[in-house]
């Protein structure tokens, strides 16, 4: 999929967008990072298994100015709390069995989301279709 051009393709009979994918694996966000010019925070989370809590240290050694990264136990990438334990193979099954649980209250609010275009509580989103209530938004 990475060495490809289309679009879009199929794995395993499903639609994935693969030109996001390319993109988003060729991203390299340290590049950016070390022409920081202010404080950086890289809050990071315990459980998550999307971007592991190593990353934000990598991010913080990038930047040229102040920086932390602290890790906020038993939260997971999408903001909510999970105690267990993290088997790859069961991170859809995880993904639906927390979708309905609130955001952790540290993180609601609201947050300049969409560019900061509009202000979005992180509570009113739906997880499990990736919509925010009049808006549409794909996550």
């Amino acid at each position: 999929m990475v060495k490809s051009d289309k679009p879009i393709m199929r794995v395993k009979g499903i639609k994935l967008n693969a030109k996001w994918l390319r993109e988003t694996l060729n991203y390299n966000v340290v590049e950016y990072l070390e022409q920081a010019d202010c404080p950086v925070l890289a809050e990071t989370a315990e459980k998550d298994l999307q971007v592991p809590p190593e990353h934000a240290r990598v991010i913080t050694e990038s930047v040229p100015g102040e920086s932390e990264w602290p890790i906020i136990p038993d939260m997971n990438h999408f903001l909510k709390e999970y105690g267990g334990e993290h088997p790859m193979l069961g991170l859809m099954k995880e993904c639906k069995s927390i979708a309905d649980k609130p955001i952790l209250p540290k993180f609601d609010g609201d947050h300049r989301g969409m560019a900061g275009k509009a202000k979005i509580s992180f509570n009113k989103i739906n997880w499990r279709s990736g919509t925010i209530p009049g808006r549409r938004f794909f996550m």
